[in-house]
């Protein structure tokens, strides 16, 4: 080959070469024109805490991106906006507010209402409890305590699996754990019913809160505790009260099991004891009736005189009094009217006549034949 021959298929390499690179280059260019911006879907209100119902993330030309827009969802998380947004606008970092810096109100959720309450570095267990946790609400006050009217120490639990709305005022339950040591308050999500049981709580005693698992939602029953209570940790009484109440189920079983395999012999017994009472009360003496006569007595008020370390009773007759007083009478008139009969009260039974010893019959002949 010619060197100029060769030197023309060079040049012509070269340039196709170029050629393809440039093509590329520009595709590689209009790809990264594009750029995903995240914009409202509605009309946004200040301080509403942004969302996937409000905002979407669309694509837009690199040009036509504003300076300082939005592009991931990690920059909108827990914030709202400082000014009204229309739909459409993109959403830009300068018209963002700091993480939970919102609206108190529009994290309510309907039916509830937040109840603040002072507490400690000791009842928020040294800074741990959190925005978002969840806790167990227990009161210790003084009661009268049952007959003997005398002041007792008692502790209820009065509610649970209460939601921690904010301490002392963050609402963020990712800031740092040291922040609510300092805490003088903590808010918590609750019910208008809720709300009045720790108003009258806090009126009677102290409130305690008891930090739970956040994925614990079974309800636990705890009972009230008393001063006896107490005093009675670990001594037979508890522990035997506290077997009872673990073993409880299976007491009522074998109760029930017990039941049905003797409902038979139950049965017979409870038939024959109704043919019982029923012959009882048919048992009745044909011969005589009760009734009910009213009689008149004399109403008297007694009176103690105490004088000198003497006691003198009096009375006195203030009026009369009708009574009712149950007598059972005879329903027939004896037959014999005879005086000897007469003595004899139809209410008192008749003796009957002695059986005459055969030996002292036979003695009293003898003496009789002589």
């Amino acid at each position: 080959m010619k060197p100029k021959s060769f030197l023309l298929l060079m040049m012509a390499l070269g340039s196709g070469t170029l050629a393809a690179f440039g093509v590329t280059q520009s595709g590689k260019k209009d790809v990264e024109e594009k750029q995903m911006v995240l914009v409202a879907k509605a009309e946004i209100s200040p301080y509403l805490p942004l969302t996937e119902e409000h905002v979407e993330f669309r694509e837009y030309s690199k040009e036509m991106v504003p300076l300082g827009a939005v592009t991931t969802k990690e920059e909108y998380e827990r914030r709202a906006l400082r000014s009204k947004a229309f739909p459409g606008t993109p959403i830009v970092k300068a018209n963002l507010g700091e993480k939970g810096d919102f609206d108190a109100s529009t994290e309510i959720p309907d039916g509830y209402r937040v109840y603040t309450t002072p507490i400690t570095q000791t009842s928020s267990h040294s800074g741990q409890i959190r925005p978002k946790d969840r806790v167990d609400i227990f009161v210790t006050y003084k009661d009268k305590d049952g007959l003997s009217r005398v002041d007792s120490l008692k502790t209820k639990m009065i509610l649970e699996w209460i939601e921690v709305f904010s301490m002392g005022g963050d609402r963020d339950e990712n800031s740092p754990t040291n922040a609510d040591i300092i805490a003088k308050n903590v808010s918590m999500l609750v019910t208008p019913k809720q709300a009045a049981i720790l108003m009258m709580a806090e009126s009677k005693g102290d409130l305690h809160f008891a930090l739970r698992p956040k994925n614990e939602t079974a309800a636990t029953k705890v009972e009230l505790l008393t001063e006896e209570d107490f005093d009675n940790l670990g001594t037979a009484k508890s522990v035997r009260d506290e077997l009872e109440k673990a073993h409880q189920g299976e007491l009522e079983k074998l109760r029930l099991q017990l039941a049905d395999e003797h409902s038979a012999e139950l049965a017979k017994l409870k038939s024959e004891n109704q043919r019982l009472l029923a012959s009882l009360s048919k048992k009745v003496d044909p011969e005589t009736v009760a009734e009910v006569v009213k009689v008149v007595e004399p109403e008297v008020w007694k009176i103690k005189i105490v004088q000198g370390g003497e006691t003198e009773e009096s009375e006195f007759v203030i009026g009369e009094v009708e009574k009712e007083v149950p007598v059972t009478v005879p329903t027939k008139q004896p037959t014999n009217t005879s005086p000897e009969n007469q003595e004899t009260s139809s209410l008192t039974p008749v003796q009957e006549k002695e059986e005459e010893n055969p030996m002292q019959v036979l003695l009293n002949r003898l003496f009789e034949g002589s």
